[in-house]
């Protein structure tokens, strides 16, 4: 009977956990392109404040930082202009990070080095 008990808890716990971790993912990033200033994605509700981070340097670089509105969309401004062939990631307030980009080529015409917008 103890046994029973046993597995029949650690099914809950195994359930409840499996359950928890399907509800909160990593954030999302919105491609990106060369001088950019503005970088855009999606998260969970739960995620806070979000980091942009550069990783093409030996140690990965803050380039900024922004909160997750109740869309579930954020938009981070920049310090420097985005560098095409550059892998950038984003990390939330609890550590979850997302797959990296690639920074494609800058984009032409009047929308250059913009980036993406936030939308309302």
């Amino acid at each position: 009977m103890l046994r029973l008990v046993s597995l029949v808890f650690g099914f809950a716990l195994l359930s409840a956990h499996s359950l928890s971790g399907a509800q909160s993912t990593a954030p999302v990033l919105d491609p990106a392109h060369g001088l950019d200033t503005y970088v855009t994605g999606q998260a969970s509700a739960d995620s806070g404040r979000v980091v942009v981070y550069d990783m093409f340097y030996p140690a990965r670089t803050k380039l900024g930082e922004g909160v997750v509105n109740v869309d579930g969309r954020f938009g981070i401004s920049v310090k420097l202009p985005l560098q095409e062939g550059h892998a950038i990631v984003v990390e939330d307030s609890l550590q979850r990070v997302s797959t990296p980009i690639i920074v494609q080529v800058p984009r032409s015409g009047p929308t250059a080095a913009q980036g993406g917008s936030l939308p309302n």
